[in-house]
């Protein structure tokens, strides 16, 4: 998947149908949170599914994220994804400085 800062504690998180779903696609499970945590869970039903915005999130926290499919069996291998969040936004326009 894809993960795009998406503004104040919110990330975009975009991820691609599987190549093998081994059965019809019934939806998706998010496990996300602070790496070495206890991860919250997400459910997404529905095949055409592709994105998900969490809010809340904290700033300068390195999160990890798992993702999986789910068909008529159960939940598929997990892709694992590690972002950081930045610490915060800009307080102003770059400053040039001339040496």
């Amino acid at each position: 998947g894809t993960l795009n800062y998406a503004g104040k504690l919110s990330v975009y998180v975009q991820w691609d149908k599987p190549k093998e779903t081994y059965g019809d696609l019934l939806g998706y499970r998010l496990r996300y949170g602070p790496k070495g945590e206890q991860l919250s869970t997400v459910t997404l039903e529905g095949k055409s599914i592709n994105d998900k915005t969490l809010e809340d999130m904290q700033r300068g926290i390195e999160y990890e994220f798992r993702m999986s499919a789910k068909n008529h069996i159960d939940y598929g291998q997990e892709s694992v994804e590690v972002y950081t969040t930045p610490e915060a936004p800009p307080s102003g326009p770059p400053i040039d400085i001339e040496m």
